[in-house]
């Protein structure tokens, strides 16, 4: 967004999705707007067709970005009490640590420990003996 705010110049045009999504809160959204249109840049967005320049447009842009925080926030708060209450219930987050026991030590193994697999879009790996004969015509 840095990056952006520094290219952008005067009676230029940056289209946005959605205004709302610019910031991640309300007065981030607001300054951000209001830096963009004080130095003459106008914005647009697809979804939402706002004109940030006008009473009514503002307004809009406010109440948007004040539900859009609301929603994040709203999505912050389910996993929280999602993760309190798995671990109440004994189960953690995240992978299951596999367990066994080395057959010469006799030391428990973690997965962490265990050589990588491939993964299963990735063909075997093939040795380097010769190549079979191309059957191209």
């Amino acid at each position: 967004m840095k990056a952006l705010m520094d290219y952008a110049r005067e009676d230029d045009d940056v289209y946005f999705w959605r205004l709302d999504r610019i910031r991640r809160s309300v007065i981030d959204v607001l300054n951000t707007v209001n830096d963009f249109t004080s130095r003459g840049v106008r914005l647009h967005s697809i979804m939402d067709n706002l004109d940030p320049t006008s009473v009514q447009g503002r307004m809009q842009l406010a109440i948007m970005a004040t539900l859009a925080e609301y929603e994040r926030e709203l999505i912050n708060e389910r996993v929280r009490a999602g993760v309190i209450s798995a671990q109440k219930r004994g189960s953690g987050s995240g992978r299951r640590r596999w367990r066994s026991r080395s057959p010469k030590t006799g030391s428990i193994l973690h997965a962490s420990s265990w050589p990588r697999a491939r993964p299963p879009s990735m063909p075997p790996k093939r040795s380097a003996g010769p190549r079979p004969p191309s059957t191209a015509t």
